[in-house]
């Protein structure tokens, strides 16, 4: 999902780095002013230095599934050092990962207001939007993290999954193709721009393309939907007939030139 996220998984951790962050997240500040004589300089070096072990911290709790506790952690870490957008960022990781959405916007907006430029902190928002249904505030997050990030591949599949719930299809194809060239999962963007391509009416493509999917989920042992994606082939090809039967039915009868003598 995001930084903290993709830290893997790590042998189980002993009790006391949890009880460490939950009891500095009150006392922290305090066991770490500086004393007489320190410098402004000093100090905050002292002060940033005790944020990036919350930090780390945080990192180690969250990679164990420990997500309250990395929470606790990363809030002390911005406690500590309150202008550090990639603390609140990973706190709003460990938020979301225990279902605590409203928080987690908090704090992915703090993220953004010490860095506009953070596009995955507008991915994640953007997807609690989503969640939520607001569906308008979700497309303009995610356009903002492709813009700050053009790499985002789940930006670029979810954004294109709302554009055609909307009815903008070209827009919503354009970025089913690009999180398909970022390696998105492939059965699942395949599949979802078969069905947009349908929409379009571009039939061959969009059999070609439900085909394709078909395949790759075959591959990954997911045959359920792979079931789902042939049956949505076979609707477009029966479709595809109809509308030819259709064409054929409108189209004018020719006439012999040897009629017309």
């Amino acid at each position: 999902m995001k930084d903290s996220a993709s830290l893997g998984k790590a042998p189980a951790l002993r009790r006391w780095p949890c009880l460490l962050a939950l009891s500095l997240t009150c006392f922290g500040p305090l066991l770490l002013l500086p004393e007489p004589g320190f410098g402004a300089d000093q100090a905050l070096s002292r002060f940033s230095a005790a944020a990036e072990r919350q930090y780390t911290l945080g990192n180690e709790l969250f990679k164990n599934g420990q997500y309250a506790e990395a929470a606790a952690a990363y809030r002390q870490a911005t406690v500590l050092n309150p202008r550090q957008p990639l603390y609140f960022r990973s706190l709003g990781d460990a938020l979301l990962a225990y279902a605590n959405a409203t928080e987690a916007e908090v704090a992915y907006r703090q993220t953004l207001v010490l860095n506009p430029h953070d596009g995955r902190a507008y991915d994640s928002l953007g997807d609690i939007l989503r969640q939520r249904r607001e569906n308008d505030a979700a497309i303009a997050a995610y356009r903002s993290a492709i813009e700050a990030a053009p790499s985002l591949a789940e930006a670029h599949f979810y954004l294109a999954t709302l554009l055609r719930e909307r009815g903008e299809l070209l827009e919503s194809m354009q970025n089913f193709q690009r999180a398909i060239a970022l390696n998105y999962p492939p059965p699942e963007a395949h599949y979802q721009l078969g069905l947009t391509l349908a929409a379009m009416g571009r039939v061959e493509e969009a059999e070609d393309t439900l085909g394709r999917a078909a395949l790759l989920f075959a591959r990954v042992g997911d045959l359920t939907a792979a079931a789902k994606a042939e049956a949505a082939q076979e609707e477009v090809k029966d479709g595809g007939r109809a509308r030819r039967r259709r064409e054929e039915r409108q189209r004018p009868p020719q006439t012999s030139p040897l009629l017309t003598r």
